[in-house]
Order: C-alpha cells, then sequence, then structure tokens
C-alpha cells in the first residue's frame, strides 16, 4: 500500500467505534458517495459517514477537511487511520472528538419561543419551493402544481397532523414519503423527535420513550433515513441541527439566520423539512406539553 498525501481530520463523532463487536477493520463497503458526503457499513443497519467540513460533524460523521469526496473509490479503516483509494491517509487517533449530546443552559421558555418566531420568518422567505414548508404557510400550496405533488402536499399534511395530534400509527404511514434521498416525510419526524429532546431539555419532561416509539415505527429499507432517525431517538444531534438549536437561545436574530440558513443548505429539501418538523412540534409542545401524547 503507497500512502501518498495525509489528509487532516477534523473530527470524529462520539458515537464512531474502532473497538469492540461493532468496529470495522480493513476494506469496507461503500453504501454512497457523493460531492460532500461518503457513506459505508459498518454492520448490516448501520452507515458511518466520511465528510467535508461544510457538513460538519455529527456522531457518525467523520470530518475530512477536504472541499469534496466525490474522488473517494475505497476505505481502508483500522484503528488508527482510515485510507482512502489506498493512496490518503487520515489520522484519526490524533483528531478531536465531536459531541453529539445536546446541553442547553437557558431554561427560558419565552426566549425559546421569540428565537422559535424567528425561526419560523426565516423558514417562510428562504425554504425551498418543493420543500414541506408549506406546512406553516399554506400560500407555498401553490409551488405545487402537477397531480403527484399535489398529492404529496396532501399526504404530508394529513399525516403530519395526525402525528401532532398523538397519533402515533401515522408515523408509519409518513415514513418513505416524498423527495429526495432521505424522504421528506422522514425528515419531518426527525424534526419532530428533536423538538421532543429539546422540550425535555428545557422542561424536564421524559420524552424519551416517545422518541423511541417514533423511530421503531419508522423503521425502513432506507439506512441513511434510519440512521439519521436513530440518533434523533437517541437525542444525539448533528452540528448545523445543534447549533441551530442553541441559537434560538441568544435573542440574536442575525445570529438564528446564520444558523438556519446553514441547515436549509441540507440537501434538496432536507434542511427545510427537518426545520418544518421540528417547528410544527415545538409550537404543539409549547402549547400543551406532552399529555396529549
Amino acid at each position: 500500500m503507497s500512502l501518498s498525501l495525509v489528509l487532516k481530520v477534523n473530527s470524529v463523532g462520539d458515537q464512531v467505534r474502532f473497538g469492540g463487536k461493532h468496529s470495522h477493520f480493513g476494506y469496507c463497503k461503500i453504501h454512497s458517495v457523493f460531492n460532500n458526503a461518503v457513506n459505508f457499513y459498518i454492520k448490516r443497519d448501520a452507515i458511518l459517514s466520511l465528510v467535508t467540513r461544510s457538513v460538519g460533524g455529527g456522531p457518525n460523521n467523520i470530518v475530512i477537511n477536504v472541499d469534496s469526496l466525490s474522488f473517494v473509490k475505497s476505505i481502508y479503516m483500522d484503528k488508527s487511520k482510515i485510507v482512502l483509494n489506498d493512496s490518503f491517509i487520515c489520522d484519526i487517533e490524533s483528531s478531536l472528538q465531536y459531541n453529539s449530546d445536546l446541553f442547553i443552559v437557558s431554561k427560558d421558555l419565552e426566549l425559546f419561543k421569540k428565537g422559535l418566531d424567528k425561526f419560523e420568518d426565516i423558514l417562510r422567505k428562504k425554504a425551498p419551493a418543493l420543500s414541506a414548508a408549506f406546512l406553516v404557510d399554506k400560500r407555498r400550496l401553490n409551488f405545487f402544481i402537477t397531480p403527484f405533488e399535489k398529492n404529496l402536499a396532501y399526504s404530508l399534511d394529513l399525516f403530519s397532523n395526525e402525528v401532532l395530534d398523538g397519533k402515533l400509527e401515522s408515523v408509519s404511514r409518513l415514513k418513505g414519503l416524498g423527495f429526495g434521498l432521505t424522504p421528506q416525510g422522514d425528515d419531518i419526524l426527525d424534526g419532530f423527535m428533536i423538538a421532543l429532546l429539546v422540550y425535555e431539555k428545557l422542561t424536564g419532561a421524559n420524552t424519551g420513550d416517545i422518541r423511541k416509539k417514533i423511530f421503531n415505527l419508522s423503521r425502513g429499507s432506507n439506512i441513511i433515513s434510519d440512521t439519521f432517525l436513530y440518533y434523533a431517538s437517541l437525542g444525539l444531534l448533528y452540528e448545523r441541527v445543534k447549533t441551530l438549536v442553541l441559537s434560538l437561545f441568544l435573542n440574536d436574530p442575525a445570529i438564528i439566520e446564520n444558523a438556519v440558513s446553514k441547515l436549509l443548505n441540507i440537501g434538496e429539501t432536507s434542511g427545510a423539512d427537518i426545520s418544518t418538523g421540528f417547528l410544527l412540534m415545538s409550537k404543539k409542545l409549547m402549547q400543551g406539553g406532552i399529555e396529549w401524547l
């Protein structure tokens, strides 16, 4: 094996394991390669992700200090390094660990509600046309033109509201709906669970069982979606989501707008769909707590 270039590893997620029964040493099976991420298997139903610095940290992310990862053809891993294409070595032993846990200093519900209002205003203005943001701004239904698009909007609206009304059996109906590598229904559910986590951090109410139930009802054949949903159910957040949540407590519109803009850059509509689910569930919880569940 000829190593010709060392790539810096900015961070390794706190759920990445290089020892024990779920470690994977040797050549890894690649699931998918994109410009900003390479997903590969560590076991049958779980993935790790090599990502660029623009994507940032996450519980299962290994952040490489590069602008693109589309060149990756093979991945070799051992407990101290990752080797790409038998040529690029990534030293993982000396890298920082990304902390995916959410720690909120402020417990000021009024400040949080004020942050949510600003968040909603930005989402209404900046969300992609065919995102689920029509659920918070019905004028956006005008973007859904074809019969397929109109039917999709109807289904997303129906099943999202059924879940928000406490009918958790509709989670499985929302799962898999919509456009994208991670379907819009999945991203909305992701946002729901993140909101439940934030509510728990703010009030002390136990939402772990609800999040676990949502995850179990939403598991399917899309391993990327299932990975995101799994970590949300555990209360472990990706960097752009975590940054957005924490920005809502800073009473600074510019910081909130910057955080929302970065979140909206996830996928074609994924960032907006996660945002929509988070906003809808947060508003529901602020109105009536979790008793309705």
